[in-house]
C-alpha cells in the first residue's frame, strides 16, 4: 500500500495589524487593535471560540466580521486597549503556541495546518514594525503633585516579575527642584503607583532630598551594567539655568547631568564614582544601551543636542569613549538625537532608530555598518517627534 502526504490542507499565509487611529502615534485606551490572518484557502468559522494570546493580551475572533465578508480566506482577531495596558511593542509577535483556532476549519471540516507556521511571526503595523512610544501612556491620575505631574515615562521590568513597569518624573527642571522619580509597578491588574521604603526608587521618589543636583529626568535607560543579573539605570538629568536680571530670574540654558544608579537588591543607589557618572555631554543628552561590539555586555550610546552620537564601550564595567574610526556612529540627524537599538528587520543584528527634531531616522545594520534608509524604506517615517523606546515585554 502506498502512503500519501496531504499537501492540500489550508495553512497560515500572512499576519498583519492595523495602525493607531489618525492623529495618534500609538494605541490608547478604548482603541481596538485588529490582527488579521490570511490563509491559503477558504475556511469556515463555526463558533466564537478561536483566539490569540499576544503579549499577554487575548485577541478574540471576530465571527461577525467573517460572516459578513465575501473573502473567506481572512480571519480577524480584536482586542480593546484597557487602562494601564502597554501595547505597541517592537517585539510584538504571534507565537505559534498561542494560536487557538477552535471551530475554524476548511469547507470540508478539516482542521487547519498550523504546524507549518513559524514558531514566532513578527507582526507588521500596517506594514510597519510595532514599537512603543514614551508618550503613549497617561500616568497622571495617581501621581503625587509635590513636584507637578509626571511627564516623562520610561519602561523596564524593574522587579523581574514578567510585567512591564514604568518610571516617570515630575514636570520641573529648575536648579532648586529635587530630582524625583515616580515608580509605577506593573501587574496583571495594570499599573499602580508605588513609593516609600521597599520600592526600587524609594531614595529618589517624591520625598527626594537631592536638592544639590536639582533638575528633572530627561531620559533613562536600563541594562545589567554590573553583570549581577538585574537591571541598573543610567539617566540624564535635565537642569535649567537662570540669570538674575532686573530683579527677576530669566531662563538662560539647559545642561544635562548623567548619573548611574546601581540596582542593589532591588533598590537603586547613585554611584557618583562610576565611569558612566563621569561622562560629560554638552546640552541635552539621551543615553541608551546596546551590545555594539558583541562581547556580551551593554555598551552606551548617547545622543546630544547637536544631533550626533557618542559611543562608549564597556570593558568589565568601565566605559570608555570611542572616537574617529572606532566610532561607527558618525551620523548627524540635526538636533537633539535620541538613539534606540533593536532588530527591526529580524535579520539577527541590531538596527538603529534615532528620534530627533527633524523626525525619526532609521539606520539598517548591514554587516555592522549602519546605513541610513530613505523615507520609503523607513517604517517609522510618519513619526516626527518624541523619544523612541524598544522594550521586551
Amino acid at each position: 500500500m502506498k502512503s500519501f502526504t496531504d499537501t492540500s490542507r489550508i495553512k497560515p499565509q500572512n499576519w498583519e495589524s492595523n495602525k493607531p487611529p489618525s492623529g495618534q502615534e500609538a494605541f490608547a485606551q478604548g482603541d481596538t487593535i485588529t490582527i488579521t490572518l490570511t490563509l491559503t484557502g477558504n475556511i469556515k468559522v463555526d463558533n466564537e471560540q478561536a483566539y490569540l494570546i499576544i503579549s499577554g493580551k487575548r485577541f478574540e475572533v471576530d465571527k461577525a466580521a467573517f460572516d459578513g465578508a465575501t473573502n473567506k480566506t481572512v480571519l480577524t482577531f480584536t482586542y480593546t486597549v484597557k487602562a494601564g495596558d502597554t501595547l505597541g511593542l517592537s517585539d510584538f509577535v504571534v507565537d505559534k503556541e498561542q494560536v487557538f483556532l477552535t471551530g475554524v476549519t476548511d469547507t470540508l471540516d478539516n482542521t487547519l495546518d498550523i504546524a507549518t507556521m513559524p514558531d514566532q511571526v513578527q507582526l507588521g503595523l500596517g506594514g510597519q514594525g510595532l514599537f512603543k512610544l514614551s508618550a503613549s501612556l497617561t500616568l497622571n491620575n495617581d501621581t503625587p503633585t509635590t513636584y507637578g505631574k509626571a511627564i516623562q515615562q520610561f519602561y523596564a521590568d524593574i522587579n523581574a516579575d514578567g510585567y512591564m513597569d514604568v518610571i516617570s518624573t515630575h514636570g520641573y527642571a529648575s536648579t532648586s527642584t529635587a530630582l524625583a522619580f515616580y515608580f509605577f509597578q506593573g501587574s496583571a491588574d495594570g499599573l499602580q503607583f508605588k513609593e516609600g521604603v521597599g520600592t526600587p526608587l524609594h531614595q529618589w521618589d517624591s520625598a527626594s532630598t537631592d536638592q544639590k543636583s536639582g533638575g528633572s529626568l530627561n531620559s533613562a535607560s536600563f541594562a545589567d551594567v554590573d553583570g549581577d543579573g538585574d537591571l541598573d539605570m543610567f539617566v540624564a538629568q535635565l537642569k535649567a539655568h537662570y540669570d538674575y536680571i532686573e530683579e527677576k530670574y530669566v531662563f538662560s540654558h539647559h545642561t544635562n547631568v548623567l548619573k548611574y544608579f546601581e540596582n542593589q537588591n532591588g533598590s537603586y543607589t547613585f554611584q557618583n564614582a562610576h565611569s558612566l557618572s563621569k561622562i560629560n555631554i554638552t546640552g541635552v543628552a539621551t543615553p541608551t544601551f546596546a551590545d555594539i561590539d558583541a562581547d556580551g555586555d551593554p555598551d552606551a550610546i548617547i545622543g546630544d543636542t547637536e544631533g550626533g552620537l557618542h559611543y562608549f564601550t564597556n570593558h568589565q564595567g568601565v566605559f570608555t569613549q570611542q572616537t574617529g574610526e572606532n566610532n561607527p556612529f558618525t551620523m548627524d540627524v540635526g538636533t537633539i538625537s535620541a538613539p534606540a537599538f533593536a532588530d527591526v528587520d529580524a535579520d539577527g543584528d541590531l538596527d538603529l532608530l534615532i528620534g530627533s527634531s527633524s523626525g525619526w531616522h532609521y539606520y539598517k545594520n548591514i554587516n555592522n555598518i549602519w546605513k541610513w534608509q530613505t523615507p520609503e524604506n523607513n517604517p517609522f517615517n510618519n513619526f516626527k517627534e518624541g523619544t523612541p523606546q524598544f522594550c521586551r515585554c
